[in-house]
């Protein structure tokens, strides 16, 4: 490990459901802000506050049959999925992106369901990571990475 910390890896413990802990491969958001689990948590908290506020614009889109907003909303979430290690949830994501610009709201209706199933196993995969981050005892208090920072990042790696 890196630096001798220790690390977030999903693969450092079992987690007590495994689709939340596939839900995030926590290597991706390492490789692009270091492993040092304060900074990873205030990330992916960062990254959640983000995604539930995108996932009611996108529940009353999909329910409105608006694909292309619904897939324009997709895309604000894709990239920053993406980034936090969150691959299937951006893949959902550029699924529906790709159903808006098409204007297929039947597609983005199926898959809609997938995505808020995949958002629930991300953000079950971060409150694990939150329990195994509280047992690796003190650390330093990182500076609290804002929705613009994962955006940033998330621009930064597309």
């Amino acid at each position: 490990m890196e630096d001798g910390k220790k690390s977030l890896h999903r693969t450092e413990a079992a987690a007590p459901h495994a689709a939340a802990a596939l839900a995030i491969d926590v290597g991706v958001l390492e490789s692009l802000i270091g492993n040092d689990p304060a900074v990873i948590l205030e990330f992916l908290d960062a990254f959640r506050v983000s995604a539930a506020t995108i996932l009611q614009e996108l529940k009353a889109a999909c329910a409105d049959h608006q694909a292309v907003l619904a897939g324009r909303l997709a895309h604000k979430l894709k990239s920053a999925a993406y980034a936090v290690g969150a691959l299937e949830l951006g893949r959902l994501c550029a699924a529906m992106e790709a159903a808006g610009k098409e204007g297929n709201d039947g597609t983005q209706s199926i898959l809609f369901p997938l995505f808020e199933q995949e958002l629930a196993d991300v953000n079950a995969g971060i409150e694990s990571l939150h329990a195994r981050g509280a047992a690796l005892g003190p650390r330093r208090r990182a500076k609290r990475a804002s929705a613009d920072d994962v955006r940033c990042l998330a621009r930064d790696t597309s």
